[in-house]
């Protein structure tokens, strides 16, 4: 079963797929962040210009990422 939830609407736009990965896009040229929790032990498996930090995600302009998880995301 495929499930997808959407965790931030504005930009950087980022949602779960599943429970085991995260994406962000940022198509803004301005940077972004996004506060999200159950980020620890994350892994960026493709991406550009993103930032984990204890907080969430730092994103730069145009940036994105697809994250694995370690740990369930919040």
């Amino acid at each position: 079963m495929l499930f997808r939830s959407v965790l931030h609407e504005g930009y950087p736009f980022t949602w779960r797929r599943g429970d085991t990965h995260v994406v962000v896009v940022n198509p803004r040229r301005e940077p972004a962040s996004v506060e999200v929790g159950g980020l620890d032990g994350a892994t960026v498996l493709l991406g550009e210009g993103v930032t984990v930090t204890a907080a969430g995600l730092d994103v730069d302009g145009f940036g994105y990422a697809v994250l694995e998880l370690g740990g369930q995301v919040q």
